[in-house]
């Protein structure tokens, strides 16, 4: 059973508070109220940073905390991607392109893991440096994109982050096959031995 009271931790209960900040952020972003957006997002991207920090200071690392913490970061981030693509809402939308991309990332690993799951028992899957680095610079996309359309301004410099994003998201995904390639060989090796 992964939610005991070993699992009730600060970090988790961050991560779950991140989670239950997601309807607020959606709820601002329809209100045009990017400034409200820009602090709600803030509030989760410090929560993000904190709850991996006190995991580790405090020694209370769980396998809910494993779990939770990816999953959260990815509701974030597709489902404001999402908001962000919906036209005719009072700004320039995310290029549709850029979301189903993300999305199609997202399922691509989320279907790979479970595959190799089922077919050898293999879960140990930690996010690699590229996926991480695709992550950073997403949430990066978003935070300039509230901060562009708080301010009304400089809202054209925008496409340049989301072409970045683009490759980011092909070379990533990319690695994550080879990366969990080596994961898996590895794992093998240890069965066998």
């Amino acid at each position: 059973m992964l939610v005991n009271k070993t699992n009730l931790t600060i970090p988790n209960l961050l991560t779950l508070l991140r989670i239950l900040l997601i309807p607020v952020f959606v709820w601002a972003i329809l209100d045009l109220n990017f400034t409200l957006a820009l602090i709600v997002f803030f509030i989760a991207g410090i929560s993000d940073g904190f709850d991996g920090f006190l995991a580790r200071r405090l020694n209370q690392q769980s396998q809910l905390g494993q779990w939770l913490d990816p999953i959260a970061d990815k509701l974030l981030l597709t489902i404001t991607c999402l908001v962000l693509t919906l036209p005719d809402k009072g700004y320039q939308p995310l290029p549709i392109w850029l979301t189903v991309a993300i999305i199609i990332r997202d399922i691509g690993i989320l279907i790979v893991a479970l595959s190799i799951r089922h077919l050898t028992g293999f879960s140990d899957f930690k996010p690699s440096k590229p996926g991480k680095l695709n992550t950073v610079l997403l949430l990066t996309t978003v935070l300039a994109f509230l901060i562009t359309n708080s301010i009304k301004r400089y809202t054209e410099y925008l496409i340049g982050f989301y072409w970045l994003d683009l490759v980011m998201i092909i070379f990533s995904g990319l690695h994550y096959i080879y990366f969990v390639n080596q994961e898996l060989i590895a794992y093998r090796q240890t069965q066998r031995g």
